[in-house]
């Protein structure tokens, strides 16, 4: 049965009396993460209130399933962030329900952000059928196991408060984040190598290789940036992810230190994968109204801008669309043909 509800400071306290110091010290320590995760969730979505208004009303290219897939994902992350923080935070009541309410939104909201990868690793290869089929089962395998965490997740009372707190987590919901970690991986391996091995460059020695592969050292400028744009910020949600699969792994933690990176995972992939995918459509957008060219197609643009004194190629070609990526610096023309449209 839960008490009447009064002041909400006070009913707070008492309910992290109720706990073991250290069961309190961890749920205090998650809600002041799961806090902070929101406040930044909601700063980057304001931030990028105008990059998401061009996104939708401005761009000339018509809306398709990577747009959408954007919006839908950005919207259900931030409910299920800021429903995480007020799971943990506000006396709701009813826990079991409202965590069953929160956790229905993560089977969307995974998917939803590794399509945004999807698309980019497919744009990347060129829509081959080999590489959307294999991207597409891990896809559909990440779509499986975000399935269960509504199963894998409960939401209990503290006492007979109405405050919150996460149950004990099912034995297979480490599972939850092995496949998503998987996924982001592969793709970023996956475009570290085609950038990588479609470069010009002569390696000394495979640690120089290593680093090209993980950091873009000593890749030419034009490739170097398209390494910036994406792959970095595609690491650091592959460190997340690990991280976060490593906590779940420990059953000894309690539910509140196996959960303690779920939240912030959730809002730093969806945060690095959309502004991957908003940097690159506007960016290409803003070259293609800047240097206008011919247009080819469905999937790209040719933009002409002026790099340098050196010449170094990158060439992505699509047998049906005749997608490509192409610097010559000593003609002072480059083709950027690369954009994430989803279509072939």
């Amino acid at each position: 049965m839960v008490v009447p509800d009064t002041d909400p400071a006070v009913l707070s306290d008492q309910a992290l009396s109720l706990l073991p110091p250290e069961l309190a010290t961890q749920l205090l320590l998650n809600r002041y993460v799961w806090a902070g995760t929101s406040a930044v969730f909601i700063w980057d979505i304001l931030s990028n209130l105008k990059g998401d208004y061009m996104l939708l009303f401005k761009l000339k290219h018509r809306l398709g399933w990577p747009v959408a897939a954007y919006f839908l994902s950005r919207i259900t992350s931030a409910a299920a962030v800021l429903g995480s923080v007020v799971f943990l935070t506000y006396p709701v009541g009813d826990c079991r329900a409202f965590q069953l309410g929160i956790a229905l939104l993560f089977p969307i909201v995974i998917p939803l952000t590794s399509l945004l990868f999807f698309f980019r690793v497919r744009a990347v290869y060129c829509c081959a059928q080999t590489v959307t089929i294999v991207f597409g089962l891990m896809w559909l395998a990440v779509l499986g196991t975000s399935l269960i965490i509504p199963i894998a997740t409960r939401g209990v009372n503290i006492g007979p408060t109405p405050y919150c707190s996460l149950g004990n987590l099912a034995p297979y919901a480490e599972t939850v984040g092995l496949n998503p970690g998987l996924f982001d991986t592969a793709v970023f391996l996956a475009i570290s190598y085609r950038l990588v091995g479609n470069t010009h460059v002569e390696y000394r020695s495979w640690r120089q290789k290593a680093r090209a592969f993980f950091t873009g050292a000593y890749l030419p400028s034009f490739s170097k940036s398209l390494f910036i744009d994406g792959q970095l910020y595609y690491m650091i949600t592959v460190v997340t992810n690990i991280a976060a699969f490593i906590l779940l792994c420990f059953p000894v933690l309690g539910p509140a230190y196996r959960s303690f990176l779920i939240v912030p995972n959730v809002m730093l992939t969806n945060m690095m994968a959309c502004r991957v995918y908003r940097h690159t459509r506007l960016d290409l957008a803003q070259q293609s109204f800047l240097f206008p060219t011919t247009h080819r197609g469905d999937l790209a643009e040719n933009i002409e801008v002026e790099l340098g004194a050196q010449t170094h190629s990158l060439h992505f070609a699509c047998p049906k669309h005749q997608t490509e990526i192409t610097t010559d610096c000593e003609a002072g023309e480059t083709e950027d043909t690369l954009e994430d449209n989803g279509e072939c």
